[in-house]
């Protein structure tokens, strides 16, 4: 084989390889895109399918509302009819007949038949529409063919809804109104109350047959009127499965009602149910009679009726299956094209790989020697961007990569920053307690970010009276965590301890501090807790002010307990008119107390469950022969064994102070 063969074959499959990779890609792209599109185009349709059975189904409730209305003031034109009968001492069977006559004018063309029970006969007088004649044909039966909802509707002195009521004369169960005809009278023509008549109505309420050939709803869509109350009756006792609904009306464009309305898909059928129960309507996919389809349903408004439409699933994805058709004709007539260009391009893909490999390669190059500068520190380079008027994707990302280098350099500047000020508030902290005879202090803090919103301080005040020296215990926890709630103690402790050393006492000191706070926090959302306390020298009388912080924990050596500090107090920064009141009380040789922050007791492991006042109060008994800061030290390290390899979610301050004598 010449070298001009082995360099053709060459070039020829270096521009083939590419160009089938590029088909195989655009191939699974295609195929994805396709995908994406036709479950788009499929949930665009059920979207569209559910909110049109909403509508549906909302426009045939309100008619049935309407008629349900009508129905009622029908009825109970007839239940006065014959009240006024009677009254007249009208013989009663006479009465019903002449009602039922009178009346036919005013029924409405879905009434299936009127009667009117008259109990002391023991006969139900009814008459059928529309099939009656003009001169009325009324049946009078016996009242062993009457249903037992005569029973209840006799109950009813206004118009009530029976759903699950057996026609007296097809035994099909129908959706019946009933009333009786009461009076406040003592008497009503010679009845007895047990005997008072009831006047019925059963009424047809399938939905016109119109919504089934006007391609309002698909083929084969049904409609029907159910009881909802009937089907817990219904419930299979293994598994609470239920039976099915109770079908009172039927209505589609061909085929007969079921007696139960069902669904082998149990717990959608059973979340259906429970929406109806509670009134509320929707659309749900499940299956009906094993065809995938759409149940619209909601309540009849004040009746015990529920209108069920099922509508298949299949009509309505007709139009995206024709459009996947449409895409797979169109992708197989791409496909064959694009091999067609892909033979005439070979050469020139070769042709113009070399041209543009160098513009590409280039700047790619010079992006990565930038990229290894950044990872070795060097935060300053950067890299040229063309001037041109039109720009590309290499542009865009050297420009992406100079913002990403300034905003690297900015961040470390101002982490830097960070850990001058993480370093300044810890040199805030005391390092050490003060000396005060008979007394033992320590004190920690472990702060969630660089900087945090918990601090103590240990702050010598001028003597009193007695010449005792004295120090304030302070524990505070401002709003949030970060520099501004470190920004915001930090003020606050500047200004107590200016505020402390004017010697005056400590629930005006307190109040003071609220004041100037709070001209400071007012209107920001921000303030703090303190909690502070102050012991003087061989003293076992503690005065403490609380500032809506968690109560301080005493142990009591006499009793082997611990106790709370509480008091009255509010948060700090929020109201200036506030003014604090200090508490008291005489402690014995050998009780701590402790100062912490909720960080401690809110600490979680890595199951979520918090450190908890109780077990805070255990390590407190545990270690109280230890010196302050042993017990301080035992406590944060309980904390950290606790937490786990967990960062802490909050800041963590706590100060032990010990009565020795």
């Amino acid at each position: 084989m010449s070298y001009r063969t082995k360099l053709f074959a060459l070039l020829l499959v270096t521009a083939l390889v590419p160009g089938l990779v590029a088909i195989g890609l655009d191939y699974t792209t295609t195929l994805q895109l396709n995908k994406s599109i036709l479950e788009r185009s499929r949930e665009n349709t059920l979207q569209g399918a559910e909110r049109g059975l909403r509508l549906v189904l909302d426009g045939f409730l309100e008619t049935i509302d309407l008629s349900s209305s009508l129905l009622e003031s029908s009825l109970t034109a007839h239940v006065d009819s014959m009240r006024l009968r009677l009254r007249a001492m009208q013989e009663p069977e006479v009465a019903a007949r002449q009602v039922l006559l009178h009346q036919r004018r005013a029924a409405t063309q879905h009434i299936i038949w009127e009667g009117i029970h008259l109990p002391g006969k023991d006969v139900f007088l009814i008459r059928q529409r529309p099939k009656a004649d003009a001169d009325g044909a009324i049946l009078r039966l016996e009242a062993g063919k009457v249903a037992p909802w005569i029973d209840t509707a006799r109950q009813c002195s206004r118009p009530c809804w029976i759903g699950d009521a057996e026609d007296p004369i097809t035994r099909r169960r129908v959706v019946v109104l009933a009333m009786a005809v009461r009076s406040d009278e003592s008497t009503l023509s010679g009845l007895r109350d047990p005997d008072v008549p009831v006047v019925a109505m059963a009424y047809d309420f399938s939905p016109p047959r119109s919504l089934f050939s006007d391609g309002t709803l698909p083929t084969g869509s049904q409609a029907f009127l159910v009881s909802p109350e009937y089907a817990a009756k219904e419930s299979n006792a293994t598994d609470g499965a239920p039976a099915g609904l109770p079908v009172n009306a039927f209505a589609a464009a061909v085929g007969s009602a079921p007696p139960l309305l069902s669904s082998s898909d149990a717990i959608p059928f059973e979340n259906m149910l429970q929406d109806l129960k509670s009134g509320r309507r929707g659309v749900v996919l499940m299956a009906n009679q094993g065809v995938p389809s759409f149940w619209a349903y909601g309540m009849v408004p004040g009746r015990p009726l529920a209108l069920v439409l099922v509508s298949p699933l299949a009509p309505y994805l007709r139009t995206v299956e024709r459009t996947q058709q449409t895409i797979d004709r169109t992708f197989q007539e791409q496909i064959r094209f694009m091999g067609y260009v892909l033979a005439a391009m070979a050469m020139l893909l070769v042709l113009l790989s070399s041209m543009f490999s160098r513009m590409v390669t280039q700047p790619l190059g010079e992006l990565a020697q930038a990229m290894q500068r950044i990872s070795a520190g060097d935060y300053t380079v950067r890299v040229k961007a063309r001037k041109r008027r039109r720009q590309d994707e290499i542009d865009s990302m050297r420009r992406t990569f100079n913002d990403m280098a300034e905003n690297i350099e900015e961040h470390e500047r101002t982490k830097e920053a960070l850990n001058v000020a993480r370093l300044i508030q810890r040199r805030l902290l005391p390092q050490t307690a003060p000396p005060l005879g008979g007394w033992d202090i320590a004190g920690e803090s472990l702060y969630s970010k660089e900087t945090g919103g918990d601090i103590y301080d240990f702050i010598l005040i001028p003597p009193r009276g007695d010449g005792r020296q004295r120090i304030t215990l302070s524990v505070g926890d401002a709003t949030g965590h970060g520099i501004q709630a470190a920004l915001l103690m930090t003020t606050a402790r500047a200004m107590f301890r200016a505020l402390l050393s004017l010697g005056k006492p400590l629930s005006e000191t307190i109040s003071e501090l609220n004041w100037l706070l709070t001209r400071d926090t007012y209107g920001t959302g921000r303030f703090l807790s303190l909690f502070a306390v102050e012991i003087a020298e061989r003293s076992p009388v503690v005065h403490w002010v609380r500032c809506g912080h968690e109560p301080a924990l005493l142990y009591l050596a006499d009793r082997d307990a611990v106790t709370h500090l509480r008091g009255q107090g509010a948060i700090l920064g929020v109201d200036s008119s506030i003014h604090f009141q200090h508490e008291q009380q005489t402690i014995q040789a050998g009780s701590i107390l402790v100062l912490a922050t909720d960080g401690v007791w809110e600490a979680t492991d890595p199951e979520g469950v918090m450190y908890g006042h109780t077990r805070l109060e255990e390590m407190i008994r545990t270690h109280a022969k230890k010196s302050a800061a042993g017990i301080v030290a035992a406590i944060i390290e309980d904390l950290r064994i606790f937490r786990g390899k967990d960062s802490p979610e909050d800041d963590s301050t706590i100060l032990v102070a010990k009565y020795l004598s």
